[in-house]
């Protein structure tokens, strides 16, 4: 199974079986923006901040698109 729902959360297994949050779209935006504009974040590559987001243990199905 790629998806499990845990504690009413929505969670995705990547490829390395490793098990990452699945966003609703209010939270990707937030996301996006810390990655982008926050404290931590930097105007990176697209790969670059996508690699982040994965790190840190978050998903959603166009994450890549």
């Amino acid at each position: 199974m790629k998806y499990c729902i845990v504690n009413a959360n929505l969670y995705w297994k990547d490829p390395l079986n490793i098990i990452l949050l699945c966003l609703t779209e209010n939270e990707i935006e937030e996301v996006i923006e810390q990655f982008h504009e926050g404290v931590c974040g930097g105007h990176y590559a697209w790969k670059e901040t996508t690699h982040k987001i994965l790190r840190v243990g978050f998903y959603w199905p166009k994450l890549f698109a």
